[in-house]
Parts: C-alpha cells; structure tokens; sequence
C-alpha cells in the first residue's frame, strides 16, 4: 500500500489556468505538442471522473520557476 500526502489539492483547470493568468488558447497550447506556444515543463492534466484537474503543487512549481528565470 502506498502512502498518501494529505495536503495535495487538485484544481480545476479553469482554476489553474485562472491561478497561472493564462487565456483559455495560450492555456491549452501551452500543453498542446507541436503547438509553438508548446513549454515541455507545463503542468499535467489528469482525469478524475469526467472532469480534469492539475495538481496545485505543479501550478505552484511552474509558477515559482518561471518567477525565478525572470528576476
């Protein structure tokens, strides 16, 4: 048996893409390969039931990263 993180949150990607202050065609490009807008470090979706989530954890990351590159 594997053990679980309590504090892992998922969020729905309209509440990443909210969070990370992307429009909706920048958002899904982003994570679209072949796209030019296409970043390889961009947040994985993941299905839970019909409805798709990212990990508030890897928003966090990918915001914090780019914050750091640009300072």
């Amino acid at each position: 048996m594997s053990t679980v993180r309590r504090d892992v949150r998922a969020l729905q990607l309209k509440v990443a893409r909210e969070r990370l202050g992307m429009g909706k065609t920048m958002f899904f490009e982003a994570s679209k390969k072949g796209s030019k807008y296409y970043r390889e470090d961009f947040p994985r979706k993941f299905r839970m039931g019909g409805t798709r989530f990212m990990l508030e954890s890897d928003v966090d990351d990918y915001i914090l990263a780019h914050a750091n590159a640009s300072a």
